[in-house]
């Protein structure tokens, strides 16, 4: 089966799934891990920036309200730091939230000009590679359970800025967290609307990366359910 041929039965596949349901693709990451990954389509993204405007209000009073109880500097300097990573993690969601409305992405995010909406398929998107120029099929929904069949390569460690580590620790916290993207190419099966769709051999998978995002507040999964850790 070839590329086009593939993404097409996705495409129709994606395209019969209406509100939130389960689906479950296998999966192989940039690092060459293989996984199934079971997500929830249909997440609403309005929903989702709304849940995080709400914890990220609550996050910024609770860290005000212990700032001025804390005697030793270095706390005091490490709460005023998680206060800024709040507040500016709370400025772009409140953006995003306007964007989303709008049918737009977000003008701060990195990634805003290489990401466009499929029209009528809710999940499926196009990502333009930075690099090349070339373009593919994402799907972009919750995932729900990851069940991993080969480890693959360990992620690389980076070094980042203070203010970075101290958003991604507020992040982790978000209903956000918990979307990610698929592209299609690293599909092997999909099991989704009662049928399964058989797209290619586990071998015959690439290696472009899953990477995260978010979560459907209206959903009850729990809400400290560890996230993934490839990208």
């Amino acid at each position: 089966m070839n590329r086009i041929e593939r993404n097409l039965r996705l495409a129709v596949a994606l395209s019969k799934v209406h509100g939130a349901k389960f689906a479950s693709f296998l999966y192989r990451t940039k690092t060459g891990k293989l996984a199934r990954y079971t997500m929830i389509l249909g997440a609403s993204m309005v929903e989702l920036y709304k849940k995080d405007i709400e914890k990220l209000e609550t996050l910024i009073g609770g860290f005000e309200t212990v700032l001025p109880t804390l005697t030793n500097e270095g706390e005091r300097d490490g709460m005023k730091l998680l206060i800024q990573a709040a507040m500016e993690l709370h400025s772009s969601r409140v953006v995003s939230l306007k964007e989303w409305e709008d049918g737009k992405s977000n003008p701060a995010y990195t990634r805003a000009d290489y990401v466009e909406p499929v029209p009528s398929i809710p999940n499926l998107m196009w990502v333009t590679d930075k690099k090349t120029g070339d373009k593919s099929l994402a799907i972009k929904s919750l995932w729900h359970n990851i069940e991993v069949i080969e480890p693959g390569e360990p992620k690389k460690p980076v070094n980042s800025a203070p203010l970075t580590l101290a958003k991604q620790i507020i992040q982790d916290a978000l209903p956000s967290r918990r979307i990610m993207e698929l592209k299609l190419d690293n599909i092997g099966d999909a099991r989704m609307n009662g049928e399964v769709l058989e797209l290619a051999d586990r071998t015959d998978l690439g290696s472009v990366g899953a990477t995260r995002e978010g979560s459907n507040p209206s959903f009850p999964t729990s809400p400290l359910r560890p996230k993934p850790q490839e990208t």
